[in-house]
């Protein structure tokens, strides 16, 4: 519950008072979404050998993450450029008072995208394909303040864009953010692919060249700490590093910019397959390289403007078998990173935030079997071992490196295993599966971590084909079927969770879903 303390003149409210704080109430942790998607596919066989095939897209997104401040009536962002000591949020004739407020941030997208091939089949067992990808995303990122209800529920669930703002002393929107960015994505791509021995032997050879482009447009002043600080109040003239500074404020600042940053490389790749006795048995090498771009949302921070783009080199060396009643394959890898990046939630920001941890090492061996035991009954396993290590350590500022090298890289457990029973009679499927993870380190350090779990999901689905219904179904899926209590996802700390060093900071944790039930009814018409 979310519990609002009554208005009362000449006397101080403070929302944030644990006993009445709503800042781990549900209503205000919401997520919630307007998505609309269209896409397009089409081929054109411009000739017995050539053919075009152009894949459009659209994508309209309108989220938040939810969020909750309190804000006293005397903060500098609510005076702005007047001469007022405040303003009176909740109607009690003062100015005394720190007030609960509605405070996501919100991004609205609009996304264009065209994937386009241009295949050449050279004869019965080669071809030639030319790719070009196109990828412009404009995200317009805002964070609007707005009101709550008596109840601690928000009045719009996307704040003082759709419904009322909260208002600065001189008439100004109180933000949180305010920014615009494009992201750009050009690529070009050849490959080429072969057969030999009668089929037996495959071969295929890529080039690709990404080019990545990231506009910004910064409309607020910008912490050194992180984070953005939106005011009308004037600033102090810029010192030796262009930094302002705000009277009564502590801290400097950037002030609003814009800039375009790019990256772009020429990523190779190559595999071999080959299947030497046409029974099953298949055996596949191959190697490709990466490139991972700085995530534009993490280019307005300060502290991180020169995280460097993240390179790959990823080996792959396997087998599989598919015969008659059972599947099998064992896959052995390794990458190479340089510039790992690494990204953390900070949820008083409302934003990750990316970092690099230099080079990271990772092998492990992936292995599956499936088995088809009756014509009813099929059986799935899988266990993945991975083994992480991060090489340097991190400097933190020009004397303090974090301590990093030799150590297992954050979130990434060691084992993972997965299995599922599934059962089918005419219409009816009965499935049954689980899944264990296991411990995952939540700083660099490696100093806290969190446990293993495992969780089992159950589901039930009846098709009407039998009535003439083909492709309608009706499906029950419980997850989470015992109700297990566990951490999901890992906002993983900057570096260590010794506050005690001068890197310390708190991880945070996502609480599992408990047991959930959703029904699912699917018409083909």
């Amino acid at each position: 519950t979310c519990t609002r303390l009554p208005a009362a003149a000449g006397s101080a409210q403070n929302e944030g008072d644990a006993e009445v704080s709503c800042t781990n109430y549900h209503g205000l942790r919401i997520n919630p979404s307007n998505t609309g998607n269209i896409r397009g596919q089409a081929s054109f066989g411009l000739s017995d050998a050539l053919r075009l095939t152009i894949d459009p897209s659209f994508q309209y997104v309108l989220a938040n993450g939810g969020g909750f401040t309190v804000v006293p009536e005397t903060d500098r962002r609510l005076i702005g450029a007047s001469g007022t000591p405040g303003v009176d949020l909740n109607g009690d004739g003062d100015t005394l008072d720190s007030i609960a407020l509605y405070t996501p941030n919100t991004t609205n997208t609009h996304r264009y995208s065209v994937n386009s091939s241009l295949i050449w089949y050279l004869d019965d067992d080669s071809l030639l394909r030319f790719g070009y990808t196109f990828d412009r995303a404009r995200h317009r990122q805002t964070g609007q303040w707005g009101w709550l209800d008596e109840h601690g529920n928000p009045e719009n669930v996307f704040a003082g864009r759709d419904g009322r703002p909260v208002l600065t002393a001189d008439g100004a929107e109180l933000r949180g953010r305010d920014r615009l960015s494009i992201a750009l994505l050009n690529q070009v791509s050849l490959a080429y692919s072969s057969r030999a021995l009668d089929g037996r032997l495959r071969y295929d050879i890529g080039l690709r060249a990404p080019f990545f482009e990231r506009e910004l447009n910064q409309y607020c002043h910008t912490s050194i700490t992180g984070g953005q600080y939106c005011t009308t109040q004037p600033a102090s003239a810029p010192d030796a590093n262009g930094l302002v500074t705000f009277e009564g404020v502590n801290g400097s600042f950037l002030p609003p910019y814009g800039g375009t940053r790019k990256y772009d490389d020429f990523l190779p790749s190559v595999g071999i397959s080959f299947e030497p006795w046409r029974d099953g048995h298949l055996f596949y090498a191959s190697y490709a390289a990466g490139l991972s771009a700085p995530r534009t949302d993490n280019l307005y921070n300060v502290q991180i403007l020169d995280v460097e783009p993240e390179t790959t080199d990823s080996f792959d060396f396997g087998w599989r078998y598919n015969g008659p009643r059972i599947t099998s394959s064992t896959a052995l890898w390794y990458s190479r990173f340089d510039n790992r990046i690494v990204s953390s939630f900070d949820p008083d920001l409302g934003l990750s935030v990316d970092r690099n941890v230099g080079r990271v090492d990772l092998w492990g061996i992936d292995a599956e079997v499936g088995v088809r035991a009756t014509d009813h009954l099929s059986l799935y396993g899988s266990a993945s071992y991975n083994n992480s290590e991060v090489k340097n350590d991190i400097p933190f500022n020009s004397t303090v490196f974090v301590p990093t090298a030799g150590k297992e890289l954050v979130e990434t457990p060691e084992w993972t295993l997965a299995a599922r029973a599934q059962y089918v009679f005419g219409g009816l499927q009965i499935g049954l599966q689980g899944k264990y993870v296991g411990e995952r380190w939540a700083t660099d350090v490696n100093d806290e971590s969190a446990p293993s779990f495992t969780v089992l999901d159950a589901d039930l689905r009846y098709a009407f084909d039998a009535f003439g219904l083909k492709q309608t179904y009706v499906q029950l899926n419980v997850t989470n079927l015992l109700d297990r209590q566990y951490l999901g996802s890992i906002a993983t700390s900057r570096f260590s969770a010794d506050r005690t060093q001068p890197y310390g900071n708190v991880p945070f944790y996502s609480v599992g879903a408990p047991r959930t039930y959703q029904l699912t009814v699917g018409l083909s018409f």
